[in-house]
């Protein structure tokens, strides 16, 4: 899964963080996370970091390592 953070068109100022899950996952699943209000730009790339990692450390690992360790 990979995640975009965008500027909202239809609300400047708001900020959007998506992500689609494509097969063989998911059946093209869409998740949005909107952040608005005082540094809304910047909580929204936090999140996309923090999914990313999240996201990254999770194809790290088997499960098979996983009930090993």
């Amino acid at each position: 899964m990979k995640y975009e953070v965008m500027e909202s068109k239809e609300y400047p100022g708001d900020w959007t963080v998506g992500a689609v899950i494509d097969p063989p996952e998911g059946d093209g699943d869409i998740y949005l996370a909107i952040f608005s209000g005082p540094q809304a730009r910047e909580r929204a790339m936090e999140y996309e970091k923090f999914k990313t990692t999240l996201e990254q450390d999770r194809r790290g690992h088997s499960i098979d390592t996983c009930l090993r360790s």
